[in-house]
């Protein structure tokens, strides 16, 4: 019995890592390299593939600090970004680094290409916060509860897209109109600009809740032009519109600091 789990598991695994590499070659052969017709895929040559990159490494120490200072660059700019898009999506920021901390490993054991998204992202940030939501589909659960019911549902979508990359049905979405995409961006645009709505809000309740605690819709009111706190938040977003676009300007730091 073991020894067939471990078979089936084997073959699962060559099969999806030589669809996602040929696939790839396939659709953006200006980004591919030449694989050998010989090349192996089992998970023998997975393990193959690890001794020799660990030889690699070692003869060549250059090249390892390279990929070394590579990923702590990629890992300080991540932090941020999960920790944005946690409060985007109404969980806890540690969920957030936690999601971020497994697609990295898992991009870097199964390989990455160009193009592919192994980070977090605004759409699915987005889906996440409607499903959350005070109002949203399970309101009538607590927020814990709703927790659950999202990892279940974020299971249920990575085992989907795992089926069509393995079946090959991603290649379908070609078929979909550009007017349709167009549709898609433009009220993916509104939903964000919506979800944003709540750094102009704030809680009403005499005790306040934590910093990572929501506030119930219920008690949450917009802020008016005689308080304080609304004129930090236009300077926040007035700061941050100015470092996007003049920061790259500045002689001689502007490129190489980000």
């Amino acid at each position: 019995m073991a020894k067939n789990v471990r078979a089936t598991a084997r073959g699962l695994y060559a099969s999806f890592r030589e669809f996602s590499v040929r696939d790839f070659v396939h659709r953006f052969p200006k980004y591919s390299v030449d694989f050998p017709d010989d090349f192996d895929f089992s998970f023998s040559g997975f393990v193959n593939y690890l001794g020799n990159s660990l030889m690699f490494y070692k003869s060549s120490p250059a090249d390892l600090r390279s990929e070394f200072l590579s990923g702590i660059t990629v890992a300080i700019m991540q932090v941020p970004e999960s920790v944005a898009f946690s409060f985007l999506a109404g969980v806890p920021p540690l969920y957030g680094l936690y999601a971020t901390v497994f697609l990295g490993f898992f991009t870097a054991l199964f390989g990455g290409c160009p193009g592919m998204i192994s980070g977090a992202q605004g759409p699915l940030a987005v889906v996440i916060q409607v499903l959350l939501a005070d109002d949203g589909p399970l309101k009538a659960l607590i927020l814990s509860k709703r927790i659950q019911h999202l990892l279940v549902t974020v299971f249920f979508v990575g085992l989907f897209q795992m089926t069509f990359g393995i079946f090959g049905l991603a290649k379908f979405a070609k078929l979909i109109p550009e007017t349709a995409m167009l549709g898609f961006l433009d009220g993916l645009a509104i939903i964000i600009l919506m979800a944003q709505l709540s750094a102009f809000k704030v809680c009403t309740l005499d005790i306040q809740p934590k910093f990572f605690e929501k506030c119930h819709v219920e008690h949450q009111r917009f802020l008016t032009f005689s308080e304080g706190e609304l004129w930090r938040v236009f300077s926040i977003v007035l700061v941050t519109m100015l470092i996007m676009h003049f920061w790259q300007r500045i002689p001689k730091i502007g490129k190489f600091v980000p």
